[in-house]
């Protein structure tokens, strides 16, 4: 395994610029991939950045 960092929720949230609720929701529904280590939740850094370019808006 490369070397990954995992991100926290909270860290996830600050790099975001979003609530803590809303990155909950967003998890629940699926939107963002996570990683379940036992009942710690972490957020690869590399799917992070997938992700956000996968939902980008390109502007017209």
């Amino acid at each position: 395994m490369k070397d990954q960092k995992l991100l926290t929720p909270q860290e996830v949230c600050e790099l975001l610029g979003i609530k803590m609720s809303k990155l909950r929701s967003a998890i629940f529904r699926r939107e963002i991939p996570i990683i379940k280590i036992g009942r710690l939740v972490r957020v690869s850094q590399d799917d992070l950045a997938q992700w956000l370019n996968q939902n980008k808006v390109n502007p017209e």
